[in-house]
């Protein structure tokens, strides 16, 4: 016999781990900097961007994230180190992980080679503990110091003899405070107390160049022993071994002829016993790691990298648990040997995960779930980027590039929206010392299209379809490689087609140049000639050589001059000649001698009639410079104005509204000034002092104000770091903006369809810009390094405009963005897959509310209003919520039937509203009592009989004397009570009213 039970409440604990449950979701939803991300989104489809960025005197070698200041949030502690020259005086800083602002700062006398973190003064607070050099002045470091994490005042110093390589927290004497294990360039291994600084005990080598320290139980003694891996001098031994964390014997030790660069020990196999993984360079030059017992030394598997440079050679290990199996997985960064990332599962030395080639070395590593998809992510310092990896795949999922080093990274939430975040610690954008040494990074939803990295000192590039997919392509130029690059802007991951010359690159053009309906590319640069190249394959089509000077940045340019209906070349060259070149056969058309260098060359209709006119820019340091204006048909002289001096940038366009091209001119150097002058008379319109940049792309224009009127756009030096904005018709200063260092490039483009132009300027601070007609904010980007040059087409294939810019420096990148554009609103998906199913029956009363939703416009956010109940019209239970999903207060009834509805809203409050569906709850049965008396015996089986054999009462509800759950009342029923009361047989079925 048994008495019912009603299916009891969750706990008080689970409803509190529920309602937090569903506070992260919310807050995940709602954060503002973040967004909210639709489903089936990819890793791809995601960017890094600064919450803050952060500039000291030296380059940051070592970076740890702590909570210091109580605030619940991570905060980012910096260790400054020049690998130029170590005897610097060096900072360790900590730096508030929301703001970015400076909690305290500590002075070491020379570089800080090593930082580590952990609680030594037990005040719940981490503090921190860093390394130093030991110099080649007269200032004494080779000090370990203990800095108190909450104030940063040094709790204690330990000196050694050397310099410090690496340092590691353990418990080497059960005080109850943290111990440090260091080691260094003197060759000993220290164990010191991290209650007084004190030490331990030491163990000395007989050699030089401990590389590295880790701490583990391997003797399952309660206290941590120490395992090293040491370097030679020529004529002594290579060590590694394991200490004993009490008093420093051996445990077992190993002499060597290879040396290791980087040690750990945990259990990465999952067996219970720790293991010592090496990072090891070999007298071959091959580089390996090595799995070992840490207990006694015994390999276990090793895995050979094949050759690593000799001198350079470092290993970098990391231990954690990946794919979330419980044990750790080993991860693998190297230098000198792959550019790839390795995962071990640690039981064996076949990699679980290999990544494509990627184009930087893999340093340090560490592991968030930086795209919040519910699995960890494997984030790198990669010499001048921060690398993001799949770690399932080991697919590269993006990056974030600085125009300098990252050396180390971290993640934590800093900005407090439940997102991880990336702290990377390095230097950038030196001047001479680095703009930039922390970086705080937020996953973004991308703004990028694509990304494709084309070599190195990007100069130019040009948009313009090249095989007719209805996608623009983009063509760059570059110096070093010499190479202009043709990206297909459909995918922006192959290429069309690349053509290497024998001198830098600076200037390209588009145009039909063989008549053929396709597009051509025109290159020119440093080697003193035009190449017409094919533009579907690349091919030369001709070479004009000519020229016995330069051809620069702005000077190339294309349009029919002869009437034949293939394009023509312009050229401009520093040995004061213009060239106009036949498309067809390369031949000369013309020439015109202005007398000096060519600066940049534009187009426009001057004199009213024939083909496009040449607008010339001019320099000269002794005599002045000028604007020379050219007949297109033939090269001859229509007019000229003499400037102060070089005349470097030309605009050609209708300021005065006399329907005769206007020619704005940009005097640098010397007297920069900006000239406005009427294309009808040759005299200035207006004229105004500017700070312009030279040697680059520093003038621009557009109607940036929407008075009709186009408007001047000017790239400021490093006197002012700003964009300017000129009326065109009066030269009076609209208005600047400010960005983070000298202006490189700009351009006036309506880039998201308002009918205004928009300013687009790229800078030296490594970022793109989009500036509203106001002179407001509209977009930005962080770039891998300065932004070059910047041009707009139609990428995408949608008949929107993307913008593309090309970087100047070591990583030569192409970047493509999507259109700014608004997408048109489309009302949110009508909420589907419910849960409970549409006319499920038997359904807990504890079941809570689900459904699919979502918004086909990516960046909307979508929220909820839930109608619930048993009758209709429902009421409203819940407005405005974020998650889709409700849990109905309380338990629900048994064995009623429920009605619920779901109307989903966008942020345009447009709504889409779900079907109404039903389900029913179960029973508060027992299975069997029919005659309700909370037990099931033989009165039940006689209910049953009665029922149906001389029309007694129906048990209620009639399911619950079904006890064989064959779908009916019978005799049966009546016969399996019996069976089960009085011979062991069966108990009635549970489920005998569905559930």
């Amino acid at each position: 016999m048994f008495k019912l039970n009603r299916r009891e409440k969750p706990s008080g604990m689970i409803a509190f781990w529920a309602f937090f449950w569903l506070m992260f979701l919310a807050l995940s939803l709602c954060a503002e900097d973040v967004g909210f991300w639709p489903p089936g989104q990819k890793s791809s489809d995601y960017s890094s961007s600064p919450i803050w960025t952060y500039g000291g005197d030296l380059p940051v070698g070592h970076i740890e994230v702590a909570d210091l200041n109580g605030d619940n949030l991570k905060d980012i502690i910096a260790a400054e180190y020049n690998p130029d020259n170590y005897s610097d005086s060096a900072l360790v800083y900590a730096l508030d992980g929301f703001t970015g602002d400076t909690l305290w700062t500590f002075w070491f006398d020379d570089g800080v080679r090593v930082l580590i973190s952990g609680d030594i003064n037990l005040d719940n607070v981490p503090d921190i503990i860093g390394g130093a050099a030991l110099g080649i002045d007269i200032a004494v470091d080779g000090h370990v110091r203990a800095i108190d994490g909450a104030t940063g005042d040094e709790i204690w110093s330990f000196a050694t003899g050397g310099s410090i390589t690496d340092l590691a927290i353990g418990n080497f004497n059960n005080s109850g405070n943290l111990d440090v294990a260091v080691v260094g360039y003197d060759d000993y291994v220290y164990a010191v107390d991290g209650s007084t600084g004190d030490d331990i005990w030491s163990r000395y080598l007989t050699s030089v160049y401990i590389n590295a320290v880790a701490v583990g139980d391997v003797n399952e003694d309660g206290i941590d022993d120490v395992g090293y891996a040491h370097e030679k001098l020529t004529g002594f031994d290579n060590y590694m071994g394991v200490l004993n964390g009490v008093d420093g014997s051996v445990i077992w030790e190993q002499i060597n002829t290879y040396f290791g660069t980087d040690l750990l020990i945990d259990d990465i196999d999952d067996d219970g016993l720790l293991e010592a993984v090496f990072g090891l360079h070999f007298d071959d030059d091959h580089g390996e790691i090595q799995v070992r017992n840490a207990l006694t030394g015994g390999l276990e598997w090793s895995y050979d990298f094949g050759p690593m440079n000799s001198t350079y050679g470092e290993f970098y290990l990391n231990s954690i648990d990946i794919d979330d199996d419980k044990d750790k997985d080993l991860i693998v960064g190297n230098y000198a040997a792959q550019k790839k990332l390795y995962i071990f599962d640690g039981d064996n030395n076949i990699p679980a995960v290999v990544s494509p080639e990627v184009p930087s070395y893999i340093y340090q590593t560490a592991a968030g779930d930086v795209d919040n998809d519910g699995f960890l992510d494997i984030i790198a310092a990669s010499s001048d980027r921060v690398q993001i990896f799949n770690s399932a795949t080991g697919n590269l999922m993006w990056y974030f590039g600085v125009n300098g080093n990252i050396n180390d990274v971290a993640c934590a939430d800093f900005d407090g929206d439940l997102w991880t975040d990336i702290a990377a610690g390095g230097g950038a954008n030196f001047s001479p010392s680095p703009l930039q040494t922390v970086w705080a990074l937020k996953t973004i939803q991308t703004p990028l299209l694509w990304q494709y990295n084309f070599g190195r000192y990007g100069n130019a590039l040009t948009v313009v379809d090249l095989d007719q997919d209805g996608h623009d392509d983009v063509v760059t130029v570059a110096s070093l490689d010499d190479r202009a690059t043709a990206i297909d802007g459909k995918t922006g991951n192959s290429i069309l087609w690349s053509w290497t010359g024998t001198e830098n690159l600076y200037a390209v053009t588009h145009g039909d140049f063989d008549n053929d309906g396709d597009q051509d590319i025109a290159v020119a640069g440093y080697d003193q000639t035009v190449t017409a190249l094919d533009g579907l394959s690349g091919e030369v089509l001709w070479q004009f050589t000519t020229p016995t000077a330069q051809i620069y940045r702005s000077c190339l340019v294309s349009t029919d001059l002869n009437g034949d209906g293939a394009d023509d070349v312009i050229a401009g060259s520093d040995d004061s000649f213009v060239y106009a070149i036949n498309g067809l056969n390369g031949m000369e058309l013309w020439n015109y001698p202005p007398g000096d260098a060519l600066e940049e060359v534009a187009l426009g209709q001057m004199n009213g009639t024939g083909p496009l006119d040449v607008v010339c820019g001019l320099t000269n340091s002794i005599t002045g410079s000028r604007v020379v204006v050219l007949d297109g048909s033939d090269g001859s002289w229509l007019w000229q104005y003499n400037c102060n001096y070089r005349v470097e940038y030309v605009e050609v366009f209708d300021v005065n509204g006399d329907e005769v091209p206007d020619v704005a001119a940009g005097v640098t150097y010397t007297d920069p000034t900006l000239y406005m002058l009427d294309g009808a008379t040759h005299t200035p319109l207006w004229t105004i002092p500017v700070d312009i940049n030279p040697n680059n792309y520093g003038l621009a224009h557009g109607d940036v104000n929407g008075d009709k009127d186009p408007d001047v756009i000017v790239a400021g030096t490093s006197a002012t770091n700003k964009v300017f904005v000129y009326d065109g018709p009066t030269g009076a200063l609209l208005w600047d903006f400010t960005i983070g260092a000298p202006v490189l490039c700009v351009l006036g483009y309506d880039v998201n369809g308002d009918g205004d132009k928009e300013v687009i300027a790229g800078g030296d601070d490594d970022k793109i810009y989009v500036i509203d007609g106001d002179g407001t904010e509209m977009f930005s980007y962080y770039c891998a390094e300065r932004v070059k040059h910047i041009q707009v087409g139609d990428i995408s294939g949608n008949g929107d405009p993307n913008i593309a810019c090309v970087t100047f420096g070591s990583s030569g990148i192409a970047y493509a963005f999507k259109s700014l554009v608004p997408e048109p609103n489309v009302p949110p998906y009508t909420p589907t897959s419910p849960d409970p199913e549409d006319g499920a029956i038997g359904i807990s009363v504890t079941a809570s509310l689900s459904w699919a939703g979502g918004d086909p416009n990516a960046n909307d956010q979508v929220h909820y209003d839930v109608y619930f109940g048993t009758d209709e019209p429902l009421p409203l239970v819940s407005d405005d919520q974020l998650v889709p999903s409700y849990d109905p207060p309380g338990d629900l009834e048994y064995g009623t039937e429920y009605l619920w509805q779901i109307i989903a809203f966008d942020e345009a409050e447009e709504s889409t509203a779900g079907p109404i569906w039903s389900f029913k709850t179960e029973y508060a049965v027992m299975c069997g009592d029919c005659n309700d008396d909370l037990s099931v015996n033989v009165s039940d089986a006689v209910f049953i009989i009665n029922y149906v054999f001389i029309g007694g009462t129906a048990p209620d509800p009639l399911c619950v004397g079904d006890t064989n759950a064959d779908g009916s009342v019978n005799v049966s029923d009546a016969v399996a009570i019996i069976n089960y009361v009085f011979v062991g047989g069966d108990a009635p079925d549970p489920n005998c009213c569905g559930k």
